[in-house]
């Protein structure tokens, strides 16, 4: 709620509707992992909503951004289970 006040304040709907569809897409890509404790803790939806706000800020809106925010929250989940894979012994 915070980054769409923030967002619709500041004239820029589209980090608000980036953020929702990103956190979206990488909670729905996490859930294909069947990593159910990772999921439950919102942990992909959370670094796909970075992704999400970050890429409207940089890029101009156009239908390749918006491609781009799907691919870019796919591979942060891939990306967190990787790392995560990678630290689990510590």
């Amino acid at each position: 709620i915070a980054i769409f006040i923030g967002a619709y304040s500041e004239a820029t709907p589209a980090v608000a509707w980036g953020c929702l569809l990103a956190t979206a897409t990488a909670t729905l890509a996490g859930k294909c992992l069947q990593d159910s404790d990772a999921w439950r803790a919102g942990l992909y939806g959370y670094n796909g909503c970075l992704v999400g706000v970050a890429l409207p800020v940089f890029m101009d809106d156009t239908p390749l951004m918006w491609v781009a925010i799907i691919l870019a929250s796919v591979i942060s989940v891939i990306m967190t289970a990787c790392i995560a894979d990678i630290l689990k012994p510590w």
